[in-house]
This record gives C-alpha cells, sequence and structure tokens, in this order.
C-alpha cells in the first residue's frame, strides 16, 4: 500500500527539476509546482519534471536552479475531499552520494506541493500533499 502512495507521490518529489525559467518546464505532463522557502535566499515557485528525488527545481520568476543533495524527513498525507486524513506518514532522510556546489553555498529550505490524487487503492482520497526539508545549493 505504501509503495502505490510513494510512486503516486513521486511525482510530486521530484519537485525539485532543470534549466533556466525560460526553459523551465511547467506545462510538461509530470512538472509539479511547488513552494520552496530557503531564509535568507529567499522563496521560490519551482517547478520540476524529472525521474528522481535529486532533480533541481527551476524557480519561475528568475534563471535561479535549486539544486538538492539532501533530504530532511518528508511527510506525505492523502486526504479526502472534507479535509479528512486517509493516510499520513513520514519518510526518512535521504542524501546524495556525491554533490559539488562549485562554490556555491549550501542553504537549507523547507518545501510543500498539495495537489489532487487518484488511485484505485485510495478511492477515498482526492488531495496529496508532500512537505519537508532540502538541504541543497542555488545556481
Amino acid at each position: 500500500m505504501k509503495k502505490i502512495v510513494l510512486a503516486s507521490c513521486a511525482v510530486v518529489l521530484f519537485a525539485i527539476s532543470v534549466s533556466t525559467a525560460l526553459a523551465a518546464p511547467i506545462n510538461a505532463p509530470n512538472s509539479t509546482v511547488f513552494t520552496v522557502q530557503c531564509g535568507e535566499a529567499g522563496t521560490f515557485t519551482a517547478v520540476t519534471n524529472g525521474n528522481g528525488s535529486f532533480t533541481p527545481a527551476h524557480d519561475l520568476n528568475s534563471n535561479a536552479v535549486l539544486i538538492p543533495v539532501s533530504f530532511g524527513a518528508t511527510t506525505i498525507t492523502l486526504k479526502n475531499g472534507a479535509g479528512g486524513v486517509v493516510i499520513a506518514f513520514t519518510e526518512d532522510p535521504t542524501a546524495k552520494g556525491s554533490a559539488a556546489p562549485k562554490g556555491h553555498p549550501a542553504v537549507g529550505c523547507t518545501f510543500v506541493s498539495t495537489g489532487p490524487f487518484s488511485d484505485p487503492e485510495f478511492p477515498t482520497a482526492t488531495s496529496l500533499t508532500v512537505s519537508g526539508s532540502v538541504i541543497g545549493f542555488i545556481a
């Protein structure tokens, strides 16, 4: 059961993707738009489109790209149409095997993404929220 939720959540978590703001894949089939708050570095409305948790996130309002190197605990919540929790769980932290920020300082950020959800295994779930923290660098 958890695997199906994780597979469905993968698209949202891959909410960390690709190049400059002009090339940001906002209309790509698997793209996800979400908010990333990085303390003094600012708050970004970002988009990703990729096949992995460590896919870069592109800021839609600039050419900034957040390159993730580790994620803190990530909470995944499915809710029904009335806002009640259908299932919620937290994934353990994970880190990329190697990452070189090439002179960019590491930044700590938080992220949240909410969107519609549909899966026959969870017929009452209508929305998905993924939230957590990420450490990376802004290029």
